[in-house]
């Protein structure tokens, strides 16, 4: 009778465990948002107190309009940290795009001072005729070099 019991309970269990439920997985689980599916930026210290920011936003569809509005570079001597450099599209016209699932480029500032660390917030837009988003994306930081 135990062993009839046992059986008994072991084929529940197993039934049990062979009928799962499948839930639905929202596709937007992923997303940044209805119009961003992803972003990134970086910075980089090269020679000469070159200071390069890379940025890069994916739009969940073709967009009307892609890439960063702006892009804010921090300096900082050890004691203050300042704003030194903003970019815009009305300058780099490689910081926008139109008409494409993906953009990713660069802007570089030039007068960085060795020793002085630098950090940059990107504000990256992904556009389409129903609407747009806005995402801020900051760096690390990197110490400028001779």
């Amino acid at each position: 009778m135990k062993k009839l019991f046992k059986s008994c309970i072991i084929v529940f269990v197993c039934l049990l465990a062979l009928t799962t439920s499948v839930f639905a997985i929202d596709d937007n689980s992923t997303r940044s948002s209805s119009y961003i599916w992803g972003t990134d930026a970086s910075i980089e210290a090269g020679s000469n107190g070159k200071i390069t920011i890379y940025f890069s936003v994916t739009g969940t569809d073709i967009m009307t309009q892609i890439g960063a509005t702006t892009i804010y570079l921090y300096e900082d001597n050890g004691s203050i940290e300042k704003l030194v450099k903003t970019f815009r599209p009305s300058d780099f016209s490689n910081m926008m795009n139109q008409n494409t699932s993906f953009h990713g480029d660069n802007v570089t500032y030039y007068d960085g001072i060795a020793g002085y660390e630098y950090r940059a917030e990107v504000y990256l837009k992904s556009a389409n005729n129903s609407g747009s988003d806005t995402i801020m994306e900051p760096t690390g930081t990197v110490r400028a070099r001779k």
